[in-house]
């Protein structure tokens, strides 16, 4: 057994310095282990925020293109948008150049199964159409965000009013190195005066049985008499009813009232909850100038001495006829130098109010309708010559005449009708820089006057000459009636009922979305409805949807 053992026969002291020198390489060894793992540690974790960093970079560059996409995205929305503020009917006027080509699927229109490609005229006729594929490399790149430098491109489809609605507009978005492109989708609508079926900047009264049907705006109090019905809404900025023998309508089909109670709707609303301001008539005076911009420097029909040499320098007013033959329509238009004749007690202006029928009108030109429809006149204009012959348009116009610093009126000559009567795109403006005024003469035998339109009398109200102008005795034939179909919109109200039984102040619902030609909004601001972001649809996506 003691052979098998070793006996470690050194001294005690050897013994005790073997054993430290043992546990200090021990130690040492734990040490380099433990740098080492340190080292390893701090190897992993640069490793690991360095991979974090490339996420992050990569992360933040496809965000980037992500940010950029849909800026460009609204970007082109809200171009689209300036382009309807300016001219309402720009969807039916052209195809944007960041629209794909259009083919009109309308079958009454003149361009059934044409093509126009982007920046092109669009067939005023036509409301329904498809559109071509397009390729993504083709997407329209606007210079100012970045032309072909960004690669950022888009493609429009739009969708014209339906119901009352907006304008529906789908942009897609997209960079030429970031695959999947940005949607988004909104209704784009601003509010004109046209919307309302009455307007007034004062007081307004509606006698007994009276019915209004489309929206109703006074910037002091408005009232019905009894059995007046309001089938749409009333503003009020004092008060609905409230005096006399006037008091709110029966409301009908869900129509409320706002004014300064609160009284006449669920959420009992004030006026100042719809209209932050009351409507001033003030303010329109900016979107005439642009009116008259449109018809003189933007491709309408610009009636001044200034602008076409073949107009004389007296010229006192314009006549304005339709001509409706062989599928065009055309604007006739004549002129007169000399005030036409008539009793002493009318003033010169008063003559053309009564007597517009017997001017000496020199004859113009004969214009196609302005694709922009602005017509503009640096005197009175008539609409139609006389009863027997009525003014009917076809397409969307408005005309306009004088300025803030001259202010113009416009007469009524004849009735005024629409080619596709109510059912179509036909719109028209009337807008007086001074009032608008009915002669009497237009009334023919059938004693009925229709009057079809948008009309803004900016300086007063709508008005029939009565035999002195303004005074004296009425000259519309006894019983005869009165039929408007439109909106108005004054800064008072006019003398109907003392020339006129019955009187039918008929609201054309399309004006809901029907914007004559650049007719007055309330506000410069547009409307987006029902914003949101969408799925790809199979037209923005790289090969489509298959199948």
């Amino acid at each position: 057994m003691a052979e098998l053992l070793e006996v470690d026969r050194r001294p005690a002291a050897s013994k005790a310095t073997a054993v430290s020198g043992a546990r200090v390489r021990r130690e040492d060894g734990v040490a380099l282990i433990t740098v080492v793992m340190g080292v390893l540690a701090i190897v992993l974790l640069t490793i690991m925020i360095q991979r974090v960093a490339v996420y992050q970079i990569s992360q933040a560059g496809f965000q980037e293109k992500e940010d950029s996409v849909l800026a460009t995205t609204e970007a082109m929305l809200e171009r689209y948008a300036a382009k309807l503020t300016i001219d309402p009917a720009y969807y039916q006027n052209y195809v944007d150049e960041a629209e794909a080509p259009r083919i009109c699927t309308d079958p009454d229109s003149a361009g059934y199964g044409s093509q126009v490609d982007p920046g092109n005229a669009w067939f005023g006729d036509c409301s329904t159409w498809d559109y071509v594929e397009v390729d993504p490399a083709s997407w329209y790149s606007h210079p100012l965000l970045g032309g072909g430098t960004s690669q950022d491109a888009a493609l429009i489809h739009v969708t014209p009013p339906q119901d009352g609605g907006g304008v529906n507009v789908v942009v897609a978005g997209r960079q030429a190195s970031h695959i999947s492109p940005r949607v988004v989708e909104a209704e784009i609508r601003a509010q004109s005066i046209s919307e309302f079926v009455r307007m007034v900047e004062g007081e307004l009264r509606y006698g007994s049985g009276a019915k209004t049907h489309g929206p109703v705006y006074a910037g002091y109090r408005v009232g019905y008499q009894s059995g007046g019905e309001a089938y749409a809404n009333v503003y009020a900025e004092y008060r609905i009813g409230g005096w006399s023998s006037y008091g709110p309508p029966i409301w009908k089909n869900g129509a409320q009232g706002w004014d300064s109670t609160g009284n006449y709707n669920t959420a009992g609303e004030t006026i100042r909850d719809v209209y932050p301001d009351p409507i001033d008539f003030d303010r329109f005076w900016d979107d005439l100038a642009l009116l008259q911009a449109a018809a003189c420097d933007g491709g309408g029909i610009c009636l001044d001495p200034a602008r076409d040499a073949r107009i004389p320098s007296g010229v006192d007013a314009y006549l304005l006829e339709t001509v409706n033959g062989s599928g065009d329509f055309r604007i006739r238009v004549s002129y007169a130098t000399t005030v036409p004749s008539g009793w002493s007690c009318q003033t010169a202006e008063e003559r053309w109010w009564l007597h517009s029928q017997d001017a000496a009108w020199q004859y113009l030109d004969t214009f196609d309708l302005p694709v922009n429809g602005a017509v503009w006149a640096n005197k009175h204009v008539v609409i139609g010559r006389n009863a027997s012959t009525p003014f009917v348009l076809s397409g969307a116009m408005t005309v306009y005449a004088g300025t803030s610093s001259s202010r113009q009126n416009i007469i009524i000559g004849s009735d005024i009708d629409y080619g596709a009567g109510l059912n179509g795109t036909d719109v028209l403006g009337l807008a007086a820089s001074d009032e608008i005024w009915i002669n009497p003469y237009a009334v023919g035998s059938d004693r009925v006057l229709n009057i079809s339109g948008a009309l803004l009398n900016q300086n007063g109200a709508m008005r029939v000459a009565l035999d002195c102008g303004t005074g004296g005795s009425s000259v519309v034939p006894a019983a005869s009636e009165l039929n408007t179909f439109g909106s108005n919109a004054s800064l008072g109200t006019g003398n109907m009922g003392c020339c006129f039984t019955p009187r039918n102040y008929n609201f054309d619902e399309r004006l809901e979305s029907l914007r004559p030609p650049f007719f007055p909004l309330l506000s410069s601001e547009w409307d987006y409805t029902n914003w949101r972001e969408v799925e790809t649809p199979c037209w923005a996506k790289p090969g489509g949807c298959g199948g």
